[in-house]
């Protein structure tokens, strides 16, 4: 019995059809793992722990950094690879500083300047940036601080507090994509903010009340930031 070229060309579009069909489901989500566990198990291919030694390798993501102060009255710590535009030109604010790192799109940026608002819950009601975001009790410089998270912003945060002179310190990270390089690199600056003395300031005044210090971030050595551990995988 001879069989016709096109029940043959049939037959083979069903099979293809029907295996379009299961791998489209399996993606999906429609088969458990455990029901083609047994069909995949002799292709499996898991990847062993990398190690040195006799110790499995982990990774403590140690970030090098260097303190910066600002002769308007303010120190933190940063990623030393990041390059600080302090904006010269700029005779409208204390301070307008970028931070930047090559070959990663993103910037965080540091402005500094007089507020009309008397505290920061004034400020988050009132911006109109800062109040269409999450927003987040906490502490910076040892000052009540708000971070905002903005929606539908790829990972956008605001994070501000206002001092006893009535100015307003606002730190914003751009990335280009949630990314947590930049926010571990926002904590390190958040974590270590401090005011200090400008010049002619005593180190008594109601602006430096109640503060932290500048390299309060946990390190193990000088200079040197300790992240959460990660394995590698």
């Amino acid at each position: 019995m001879r069989i016709s070229r096109g029940l043959i060309i049939i037959i083979f579009s069903i099979i293809f059809l029907l295996t379009a069909v299961v791998i489209f489901l399996y993606d999906q989500g429609f088969f458990p793992e455990e029901w083609l566990a047994g069909f995949f198990k002799e292709n499996k291919t898991i990847q062993a722990p990398i190690s040195r030694g006799e110790n499995e390798i982990t990774v403590e993501e140690q970030i090098e950094t260097a303190t910066y102060e600002s002769p308007a009255g303010f120190a933190f710590d940063y990623n030393k690879n990041f390059i600080l535009d302090e904006h010269p030109e700029d005779t409208v604010n204390y301070a307008n500083i970028d931070l930047t790192i090559p070959n990663k799109r993103g910037i965080i940026n540091i402005t500094v300047n007089d507020t009309k608002f008397k505290d920061i819950n004034e400020w988050v009601v009132n911006d109109k940036l800062a109040a269409s975001g999450s927003q987040l009790d906490t502490q910076i410089a040892g000052l009540a601080a708000k971070k905002v998270i903005l929606p539908d912003s790829g990972g956008q945060v605001l994070a501000a507090f206002i001092d006893a002179d009535q100015v307003l310190y606002l730190i914003s990270m751009k990335p280009e994509k949630e990314d947590k390089f930049w926010s571990k690199n926002l904590e390190i600056i958040l974590s270590s903010f401090a005011l200090i003395p400008f010049e002619g300031e005593e180190e008594g005044s109601s602006r430096l009340l109640e503060t932290g210090s500048a390299g309060s971030s946990k390190s193990d050595e000088e200079g040197a930031i300790y992240l959460p551990e990660e394995v590698i995988e």
